[in-house]
């Protein structure tokens, strides 16, 4: 499920938070891609960029256990887990850089419309098979059957929460079923670098897969404004 970017604000569990089209180009820096680019969208949640890229002919599949649910129910769980969000972020404004969002209010009606577009996009993509529910680290999909794996606000995030080993399968699976990965942000919940960053980055390398930390044009939480991309192996002569 997607999660909030919201440091030391208090949460209990995982909250599904939608995030738009543009965010997504932004924090995964997915400018310039080939339209014929095929992705999966790994803890999605109620997020529009399935909506977004679907409505310019772009594959995306979208993985994320609230899938199981029923429209109404997911409405009424985003309503619940947001408006409690929006109420703590009042409280700590300083956490957070206002320079994409212009306020408070600006981010709510943003983060409301991303998730408008999914609750109507949801029905008619679960049909296409668009929305598919599971959750990592497995993904009932062949091996290469994408091009590029995001995880948005999730890895990392809850570092807390989820193990070393819980991240290292999660990437492994992600770069099972795609040739490439990509996670956003590489910051937890605490306002700092996740503690499992340097960890995973030196088994990825050990395992020979390609990794580059890249800085990205987008930054809400502060400091969060670096994406995670991992490539296959490489190749020996």
């Amino acid at each position: 499920m997607e999660t909030s970017e919201y440091s030391s604000i208090i949460l209990d569990e995982v909250i599904p938070l939608g995030r738009n089209g543009k965010d997504y180009l932004h924090m995964f820096n997915l400018f310039g891609l080939d339209d014929k680019v095929s992705y999966i969208d790994c803890a999605s949640g109620p997020s529009s960029f399935n909506a977004y890229m679907s409505s310019k002919d772009i594959q995306v599949v979208s993985i994320d256990p609230i899938y199981e649910k029923q429209r109404e129910e997911i409405q009424r769980n985003i309503k619940i887990s947001f408006d409690s969000l929006i109420d703590q972020i009042k409280q700590k404004q300083h956490l957070f850089k206002w320079d994409i969002y212009r306020s408070v209010e600006h981010l709510s009606e943003i983060r409301r419309k991303a998730m408008d577009d999914f609750l109507s996009d949801y029905e008619n993509g679960k049909d296409e098979g668009r929305y598919v529910a599971g959750s990592l680290p497995h993904l009932n999909f062949a091996n290469h059957s994408f091009d590029i794996a995001l995880c948005s606000h999730f890895l990392f995030l809850y570092s807390d929460y989820y193990s070393l080993d819980f991240h290292i399968k999660s990437i492994m699976e992600m770069m099972r079923v795609a040739k490439e990965c990509r996670i956003f942000p590489l910051y937890g919940l605490s306002g700092k670098e996740s503690p499992y960053l340097r960890d995973v980055v030196k088994i990825l390398r050990k395992e020979k897969y390609q990794t580059h930390i890249c800085n990205v044009p987008y930054e809400f939480q502060k400091g969060a404004n670096q994406c995670l991309i991992i490539r296959k192996k490489v190749k020996s002569i």
